[in-house]
């Protein structure tokens, strides 16, 4: 989208930089599967890298029927590969059917409803040599006063939401002249850099 176009080198550096998507299964079950917020499943059994219970987070995200739970099974892909091209419907039945694997659930029937969420790019992926062409890509955009790259896929960066928000909200404070924020240290060693009126 820039006009003129960025070199070469920093388009290839770009280019280089992958992502992988993310399925959230969102599923509405009778029961209680698990007694923990979340769990993170490490088994090459099973797709399924994380599941959560969100009325372990709180009742009141479950609505006002005991016994009935919130999850969201979490999956990772590629556009494109069999998880991603999968239908709602089976995506659904996936999640259900490695719950019943795991032992969380007895039964299908449990499901009382479900949706699925798709997110592309939703992770970077950390490849050996990632960091120099993140480099290349901040020593171009360091002369742009007026282009602040936020977030996860913005900045290339691992993080989690609040550190996301975060560099939102530097980017818009520096934006507005309220300081001069720079959203790149945001989750190092929690200290964010402010500088206002040259002090």
């Amino acid at each position: 989208m820039m006009d003129p176009p960025p070199p070469d080198a920093v388009l290839a550096a770009c280019r280089a930089l992958q992502f992988r998507d993310h399925l959230g299964i969102h599923i509405k079950l009778q029961g209680v599967p698990f007694p923990d917020n979340w769990i993170y499943i490490h088994s090459k059994e099973v797709k399924m890298a994380r599941l959560s219970n969100y009325r372990n987070f709180s009742p009141v995200m479950a609505g006002s029927v005991a016994e009935i739970s919130p999850v969201t099974a979490e999956y990772f892909a590629t556009r494109g590969d069999s998880v991603w091209s999968s239908t709602d419907e089976a995506l659904i039945a996936l999640a259900l059917q490695e719950m019943k694997q795991m032992k969380l659930i007895r039964s299908d029937k449990q499901a009382l409803a479900g949706f699925v969420v798709r997110s592309a790019k939703a992770y970077p992926v950390m490849e050996i040599g990632y960091e120099k062409h993140i480099g290349l890509v901040k020593s171009w955009l360091k002369d742009f006063e007026n282009l602040l790259p936020i977030g996860r896929s913005g900045m290339f960066k691992y993080n989690n939401q609040d550190h996301a928000i975060a560099t939102g909200l530097l980017a818009a404070r520096s934006a507005l002249g309220l300081g001069k924020f720079d959203p790149w240290l945001v989750n190092i060693d929690a200290e964010y850099l402010e500088e206002v009126n040259g002090r």
